[in-house]
């Protein structure tokens, strides 16, 4: 009996000490963890309607998704027997297109107002694997600004806007916040099994426009920015 007790004592202050060696690692950067960066997703229109008795606000929604493959991140400058409890990154709408159209027919600006976003992140090996959902913007408003910049020179190409940060997010079309259980799941995907992972993005965007509607039919087609993601160990 003496030896197991014994044998607990040494495991609690073994896992004790591990987890304060663990508040000395600063937090670690990895540049584009989810391989999204330069990416494309592209949005088609699921339903457009009009706001309002005097229809002066439009709304549209858009749906799509995207799906990659990336490598696993450099680890080497992370301690072996570390374990991080945290992670957070933002994905960025670095530019946007809207197709077809132009100045006469797509609207000046919109406003991104609800964005609804599952991610997924599965080891090559086919596990484990990591699902994170979020729905940004039931509540909040003006997440994002979209004011067209210029049109192509065929309706085809569509006109492309500029993104303008608004109050929620801090730019980013989504800020990824992981809890401890899924920043664990996260760290074996990168840090072990196969070199390669798989990365799914399904997303819808509920934008409004007060100068014309959105026409049905219309794609939003999102360059994303996905550049720096940050681990925590404390």
């Amino acid at each position: 009996m003496r030896r197991i007790t014994g044998l607990v004592l040494v495991a609690g202050a073994v896992a004790l000490l591990l987890s304060a060696c663990n508040n000395f690692i600063p937090a670690q950067t990895l540049n584009n963890p989810l391989g999204l960066n330069g990416q494309s997703l592209t949005l088609n229109t699921i339903s457009t309607a009009a706001l309002g008795t005097q229809a002066t606000t439009h709304t549209a929604v858009f749906q799509g998704s995207l799906s990659t493959t990336i490598q696993d991140p450099d680890l080497s400058q992370v301690p072996g027997w570390a374990h991080p409890n945290g992670f957070s990154t933002g994905i960025d709408a670095g530019s946007v297109v809207l197709r077809p159209g132009d100045a006469t027919t797509l609207p000046s600006s919109l406003t991104v107002t609800r964005t609804q976003v599952s991610l997924g992140l599965t080891d090559g090996n086919g596990s484990p694997s990591l699902t994170w959902t979020d729905d940004t913007g039931a509540t909040a408003q003006q997440l994002l600004t979209l004011t067209r910049a210029s049109c192509g020179a065929t309706t085809a190409a569509g006109c492309t806007y500029t993104v303008q940060a608004g109050p929620d997010l801090q730019g980013a079309l989504e800020q990824v916040t992981l809890t401890s259980a899924q920043t664990s799941t996260l760290w074996t995907i990168l840090g072990g099994g196969a070199s390669q992972d798989d990365v799914s993005l399904d997303a819808t965007v509920t934008a409004t426009s007060t100068d014309m509607a959105v026409p049905s039919g219309t794609q939003m087609v999102i360059t994303l920015d996905d550049a720096q993601g940050t681990l925590t160990f404390h």
